[in-house]
């Protein structure tokens, strides 16, 4: 028996907590698995964790405004119908399920990504959720799968895609990194957190003084970098393919900057442009 389809109820004002819940079939009782409340720590250090035991994170961008980190699905409930609410909330599907938007459902088939203003529901499966805490400007977007590599140069020999741009300057954005196989990143910071997600292949990121910390990445490790954590990304023989999620941009449109405006020249303009003095 599959879970009982859920209706997406949009709300322009968000009051609640930000908030994870499961229904499960064939009970069809609600499960609370997190609430943020204003106790739940920051992380200080490279934190990971994986697909058996979903986690909650609370991070922040470089003004130290919170946004809030879900791991949706598990190897034993992946019939479970999940819910997030709050702001604007972006995602990502490492295994089949449904997004509800609506009353709408849409297919998402692994390596798929997408972003919900104030409320998600997705239907089984596994992946992750990143959600903006009681704000947030985002549209409804339903992109992928990821490409094998991608579009963009990124540092040593890696390459990356802008999947979700930020739709005003200084906003949060969702982007797919890839990592050839025998790949040693130089080290490096990010002015805020990073949120991000294993696809595909493997490789291990160092921090630390001295490299003292290696953690291991497999498909569906999931993993908060705070920002000015010093680190690197390393492979072997396998490539790495990272879903990263950032909290805020230097890039993106301003009223006064954007290709609508900047390709739109009024006569009165030219006019007085070319008139003699």
């Amino acid at each position: 028996m599959l879970c009982r389809i859920l209706r997406c109820e949009v709300s322009h004002t968000i009051t609640r907590p930000t908030m994870l819940v499961a229904r499960t079939a064939p009970e069809r009782s609600m499960r609370r698995l997190s609430t943020v409340d204003e106790s739940d720590a920051f992380p200080t250090s490279f934190a990971s964790w994986n697909l058996d035991c979903p986690r909650v994170y609370r991070c922040a961008d470089k003004r130290g405004e919170a946004f809030t980190t879900y791991l949706w699905g598990s190897n034993t409930e992946s019939r479970a119908t999940w819910e997030v609410a709050g702001g604007a909330i972006f995602g990502v599907a490492l295994s089949d399920s449904v997004l509800l938007h609506e009353g709408d459902e849409y297919p998402l088939h692994g390596g798929m990504y997408f972003a919900v203003p104030h409320a998600a529901v997705v239907k089984g499966g596994s992946g992750l959720f990143i959600a903006l805490r009681e704000k947030g400007n985002t549209l409804f977007t339903l992109g992928g799968p990821i490409e094998e590599q991608g579009a963009l140069r990124y540092i040593d020999g890696c390459s990356d895609t802008l999947l979700i741009a930020p739709m005003r300057l200084g906003e949060p954005c969702l982007n797919y990194l890839h990592f050839p196989s025998k790949t040693k990143q130089t080290r490096h910071t990010h002015p805020s957190s990073r949120v991000g997600l294993v696809m595909r292949g493997r490789g291990t990121c160092f921090y630390g003084q001295a490299d003292e910390h290696q953690v291991p990445l497999r498909v569906g490790t999931a993993f908060v970098i705070p920002r000015d954590v010093d680190h690197y990304f390393e492979t072997d023989d396998a490539i790495l393919d990272v879903i990263a999620w950032h909290p805020d941009s230097d890039f993106g449109p301003t009223d006064d900057n954007h290709p609508m405006i900047n390709r739109t020249i009024l006569d009165c303009v030219q006019t007085a442009q070319s008139s003699p003095v």
